[in-house]
């Protein structure tokens, strides 16, 4: 009975986190300090953590379409990501790539564009957010035409992870100077930093070079934005204050 009721979670365990020698080492031998195992097993956990990235966006979308107001973010630095995001793509549409290979990263790009419009939108700026949107796309056309050279391209996907830092940098300053997260997602940035750790833990693995180093900083900067949003979130929005203010 006892095999029975375990094996259901032997079989996950097998198929989706470690091969059946990592489950004999760790399970059946309690050797919970076999190296290559315990590196597999969090290779996966984190691996599955990375997932979190395609949808943090989405969160953060629906916070501000829920509240209607998408005060606290940044512009630039959804600017910023949404550069990021846009080189690899076109990275991997100049080499031909099938769609499977880079369909997760036109997920988030969608998902980056609705937001870029959604700030703009509940600014009361709806002509400049469809202006935006418009420079964008002849951004997007020309990344992926013959008229931008192959070593651009390639070079702003090799900064991209700076430059996602650098946009996770500027939203921490932006909320540091108005003492406030806005409706910046908690969920958000806790998915966000779950996925830094998986691209760190990654990138360290095959090698301490400077996209190592670069994933680290970005971890770190991600960890700021959490740890804003936990230190803020009983900080009322001007939107909130005025409400209150009439209450008392």
């Amino acid at each position: 009975m006892a095999e029975e009721q375990i094996s259901p979670m032997k079989d996950f365990l097998i198929t989706y986190i470690m091969p059946l020698k990592c489950y004999e080492h760790l399970f059946l031998r309690l050797h919970l300090t076999h190296g290559p195992c315990v590196k597999i097993v969090l290779s996966k956990i984190l691996s599955m953590w990375m997932l979190g990235e395609l949808i943090a966006p989405l969160i953060q979308i629906w916070v501000v379409v829920r509240r209607g107001s998408a005060e606290g973010l940044s512009l630039v630095s959804v600017v910023l990501q949404l550069l990021a995001i846009s080189s690899h793509t076109a990275a991997c549409i100049l080499h031909k790539f099938p769609i499977g290979a880079y369909g997760e990263s036109v997920f988030m790009l969608v998902q980056f564009v609705l937001l870029l419009f959604l700030i703009q939108y509940y600014k009361g700026k709806t002509i400049t957010g469809c202006v935006l949107l418009f420079v964008y796309s002849s951004l997007m056309y020309l990344l992926t035409s013959a008229l931008t050279p192959e070593v651009v391209v390639m070079a702003m996907q090799e900064w991209s992870i700076l430059i996602i830092t650098s946009s996770q940098l500027i939203q921490a300053g932006c909320n540091l100077n108005s003492g406030s997260t806005g409706q910046l997602s908690g969920a958000s940035a806790f998915l966000v930093f779950l996925a830094s750790l998986g691209h760190t833990f990654r990138s360290t693995q095959e090698s301490l070079s400077l996209l190592s180093q670069a994933h680290v900083l970005s971890t770190c900067c991600s960890l700021l934005l959490l740890m804003q949003i936990l230190i803020y979130r009983k900080t009322p929005t001007s939107r909130e204050t005025p409400k209150r203010k009439k209450e008392e």
